[in-house]
């Protein structure tokens, strides 16, 4: 979700510039243009400020809501695009959505079944009156917003929106609503900026407006916000990017802000189109991103874990001076760590003069993270050759596979731009294997097996359709999909599956078998192979790994993350002893929750096992 309409008003008063040579990607890439699978805007195309992926009609598939503006006061309709399950896309805005006779001028819209009536409804930010659509089940919408919104402000320009989001502000468990203003600085009306808006959400669904009750009564040209728990305190804090001071207010843990921009951010004038709070660093707190326009550095501020930011952006990001307009963070290479991707244009200095939009196309581009907050740039390696005056971008399976796919919306009459992950070049297989161990009998005479996979490949593999890994229940050909990636490392993928006669688990046309003959877990069998416990699992700080293991082998011990990282390597461990206690504090990168995997070697005999650390 993010809007830049506005963006039109405010850029016949920019400083433009030259234009600059944008690089040419060419080759195979990840993401594949299917852009065609979504009907066009006709007769002039789309502006579209706003995409937004969402099942709107209950079919477990993700459907298109576009918001449409336009570079002038009169407004164009937003669009409805239904998707049949498999990313083809239909236009049902006609049939679907209210009809206006004056289409109102769209800049954001946000989606949640607010009125708890198990479906998806509407929130529509506009240059006027916002716009509350309900949902009547079956993806067709009324407009009740006269009857569940407070009255719009007398001045329409205190109503110039341009984002909107649902979510509980004071923990009642109802959502509310909050929505970013601003005014431009057009000659004749004076300073630019206007207050945000939040509306409470009532018992009975309808909606007060709380603004200066809950907010800083601050008149600001602001475009995006993010709410995140930045201090660590349990609540939602709120970031604001502006044109001009982005501001940080400060959750007093019952919805009521107060700004503490001073003391906690850089005291800066950027022209901020679009934030987003993540953890970039791998070190447990909110880090903040944020999409600057008007030929302006992007920026990477680093929390302290109490919401105190620090800009890194110099160390962080190749130094490209853009126009972005949206920013959103995926793990596009599946390490784990998230990336950033930026919705971008350049500044047109032969724009048009007295209307439109005043952009030329560019590139998005893509920053890789090498898991420390520190971002190379690997567009070509991504994207298909795209250029457009870009101002949104949505990820999310669109077409079933399990893969995330790219939304791209555009304007000034463009064309909105899906793209499909596909696979990279051929992987070698021949170091992916699948494994099966540790039976369990249960009760009821059922069996559980942990079934899993190794990727002894230094990179990710990239698994096609065709050779997908399979888990086959009872050894027939019925089969269900399992996940794509295969991370790299000693153990990807370990689960448990219950059977009765017979399973396999096939990665790659290579299958393994789990059945009663299966080696079974934490048994006193004289296969030093498979007699490896620790206790207790989960544990907080220390466990025992008790093992039988050849007395004749040093044992080593080495720790792995989820992703085939080696965390810790433990050597030399006495192997007649037959125990070792884990000290996870005593380990050199502290664990942090979650589940672990450790594989033991002594000699020939390889066994690996997972835990569990809960703090």
């Amino acid at each position: 979700m993010k809007s830049f309409k506005i963006y039109s008003l405010k850029a016949l008063f920019l400083v433009f510039f030259t234009l600059f040579a944008c690089a040419t990607m060419s080759g195979q890439t990840i993401f594949k243009d299917v852009s065609n699978q979504i009907p066009q805007a006709a007769p002039n195309g789309s502006d579209t400020v706003d995409a937004d992926l969402i099942d709107i009609d209950g079919d477990r598939d993700l459907d298109i809501f576009l918001a449409e503006g336009t570079a002038s006061i009169a407004g164009r309709s937003n669009r409805l695009l239904l998707n049949d399950g498999f990313g083809n896309f239909t236009d049902a805005s006609l049939s679907n959505l209210p009809f206006s006779p004056f289409p109102l001028n769209s800049t954001s819209a946000d989606f949640a079944d607010f009125d708890e009536d198990g479906d998806t409804d509407i929130i529509v930010a506009n240059l006027g009156p916002t716009q509350l659509l309900l949902n009547n089940g079956n993806g067709v919408f009324t407009d009740a917003s006269s009857t569940l919104l407070p009255p719009p402000p007398i001045d329409i320009l205190e109503d110039i929106s341009t984002e909107i989001g649902f979510i509980d502000i004071n923990n009642d468990g109802r959502l509310d609503i909050f929505v970013t203003n601003e005014i431009p600085p057009i000659p004749d009306i004076g300073p630019g900026g206007a207050q945000n808006f939040l509306y409470i959400q009532n018992a009975n669904n309808t909606f007060a407006d709380e603004s200066l009750i809950r907010l800083p009564n601050i008149k600001n040209q602001s475009a995006s916000f993010a709410f995140g728990d930045i201090d660590g305190d349990g609540d939602q804090d709120l970031i604001v990017a502006n044109v001009g001071q982005n501001q940080v207010l400060i959750n007093d843990g019952n919805g009521f802000f107060s700004s503490e921009t001073e003391t906690r951010i850089t005291q800066e004038i950027t022209a901020s189109r679009s934030l987003v709070l993540s953890d970039i660093d791998n070190d447990n707190d909110l880090d903040l991103v944020v999409a600057n326009s008007n030929l302006e550095q992007n920026q990477i501020f680093i929390n302290d874990s109490k919401g105190f930011f620090t800009e890194n952006t110099a160390d962080a990001l190749p130094l490209l001076n853009d126009t972005s307009s949206d920013v959103k963070l995926f793990d596009f290479n599946y390490d784990r760590s998230p990336d950033i991707i930026f919705a971008n244009s350049i500044p047109n200095p032969i724009g048009p003069v007295g209307g439109g939009h005043p952009l030329a196309p560019a590139p998005n581009i893509i920053y890789l993270n090498d898991g420390t907050g520190i971002f190379t740039e690997a567009s070509s390696e991504f994207l298909p050759e795209n250029n457009g005056i870009s101002f949104d971008i949505e990820i999310a399976d669109v077409n079933g596979d399990r893969l995330e796919d790219i939304l791209i919306s555009n304007a000034n009459d463009g064309q909105e731009q899906l793209y499909f992950r596909d696979i990279t070049p051929p992987t070698q297989f021949d170091k992916i294997e699948p494994f099966v161990s540790c039976i369990i009998e249960n009760e009821d005479g059922t069996l559980t097996a942990t079934f899993g996979y190794s990727n002894l490949n230094e990179t990710a593999a990239y698994i096609p359709e065709s050779v997908r890994n399979k888990l086959i229940p009872n050894r027939v050909d019925a089969a269900s999909d399992q996940p794509v990636i295969f991370l790299p490392g000693t153990v990807q993928n370990a689960f448990a599956a219950t059977f009765t006669v017979g399973m396999a688990w096939k990665v790659n046309k290579k299958i393994t078998i789990a059945s009663s003959r299966t080696p079974k877990c934490d048994t006193n069998s004289e296969d030093p192979l498979f007699n490896i416990s620790n206790y207790p699992n989960p544990f907080s700080t220390t466990t025992t790994i008790k093992y039988t293991l050849p007395k004749a082998s040093n044992v080593e011990i080495v720790i792995y993350d989820q992703s085939g990282k080696t965390i810790e390597t433990i050597s030399n461990v006495s192997a007649e002893k037959g125990e070792h206690t884990l000290n996870i504090d005593a380990i050199t990168l502290q664990l942090k929750q979650g589940v672990y995997f450790y594989k033991i070697t002594a000699g020939n005999y390889k066994m690996v096992k997972s835990f569990l650390v809960n703090r």
